[in-house]
């Protein structure tokens, strides 16, 4: 099979593209200042400022340690079911980890939630079920499955909107108590008059004839760039990424190995997997950096293939008689560029 030069091309930029955005999702050095903030706030008593902070650290950087501070934070600012469930999710990776300890104390800190939690049933009457019927607690979707079901909320006021076609939306104001279960009928809703009344929308008229554009000339200043000059720009594009990805994935995939051994130090010479709290940072930051080097190595790999991709086929005159084949093959965590032809 034979391909054009825009797939070929499509199919290279696609790939590297893939492995920029998952490399531009992490940023190890921002969630550590995020985290440091974050414990000062919380020594500090001020929970409402720290929360936010450590969750944008381990949306930037996931890890145990900041997962379990995170959930700390929830119960200290009394969102109770959100700490419950986070200590839930610290003990089932502690467990896939290995990290029996932090399992423990992690179930048991949600064990203690747990009897205090707020509950809140929305119920749906058989009577008010209309098509298209919605509803939303807090801005999230809350599906049939979910109706008549004890769901944990936080304590305090939660917001429930139900709308339906044709019908006059209604917003409602629930209040959660602590160890309390709500319970809230969806009331029926009102027709809407506005739709009722609205007026139809006429047909859009037949579009009117319209003049061929005109073509460029060679000597139209409108008239596309050459596409050779258009290739080699792109060619030294991509070699640039990939130079500086090779760079980036080396000093990372170092900085990895380094902090890996550091954390033996810390660990027990006749079980590796039993480290203190510090053994334990180290080995998830080591761990970090491995990641970010095996995708900077990626894209770089990537954005080095994609450049030859275009080099190759720079010239018309010479791939009349070249047939090329790309493939992406995706694995966990990113994928490879798989390139096979004939010339």
């Amino acid at each position: 099979m034979r391909f054009g030069r825009s797939t070929l091309l499509a199919a290279a930029l696609v790939l590297l593209c893939v492995r920029v955005g998952r490399a531009q999702g992490r940023d190890p050095a921002a969630a550590q200042g995020l985290f440091d903030d974050a414990r000062a706030l919380m020594q500090a008593g001020r929970f409402d400022e720290a929360c936010p902070k450590l969750a944008e650290s381990q949306r930037l950087d996931p890890g145990i340690g900041t997962q379990f501070h995170l959930a700390d934070c929830y119960e200290k600012l009394g969102r109770i079911a959100s700490a419950w469930v986070t200590f839930l999710d610290v003990a089932s990776q502690a467990r896939a980890s290995g990290q029996n300890d932090r399992e423990t104390l992690a179930l048991t800190r949600a064990a203690r939630l747990e009897r205090r939690l707020p509950r809140l049933t929305i119920t749906v009457p058989e009577a008010h079920r209309l098509p298209g019927l919605e509803i939303q607690r807090d801005g999230a979707s809350v599906g049939s499955v979910q109706w008549g079901s004890s769901i944990p909320v936080d304590p305090g006021s939660h917001e429930i909107t139900v709308s339906a076609p044709g019908k006059r939306p209604g917003l409602y104001q629930v209040r959660a108590e602590e160890g309390q279960t709500r319970v809230f009928d969806v009331p029926r809703l009102e027709d809407d008059a506005s739709a009722a009344t609205a007026r139809p929308v006429a047909d859009d008229p037949a579009p009117a004839a319209q003049d061929e554009p005109a073509k460029a000339s060679p000597s139209d200043p409108a008239a596309p760039a050459d596409a050779s000059s258009t290739s080699h720009v792109l060619e030294l594009t991509l070699v640039g990424v990939g130079v500086a990805g090779l760079a980036v994935g080396t000093t990372y995939a170092w900085l990895a190995h380094s902090q890996n051994e550091d954390s033996k130090d810390h660990c027990r010479s006749d079980n590796p997997n039993k480290c203190d709290e510090q053994g334990i940072e180290l080995r998830n930051e080591a761990l970090t950096k491995g990641n970010v080097a095996t995708v900077a190595l990626s894209v770089g790999g990537a954005a080095l293939i994609a450049a030859g991709v275009v080099w190759w086929l720079g010239d018309d005159d010479a791939t009349a008689s070249r047939s090329l084949g790309v493939a992406a093959a995706p694995e966990p965590g990113g994928g490879w560029l798989v390139a096979a032809g004939r010339f």
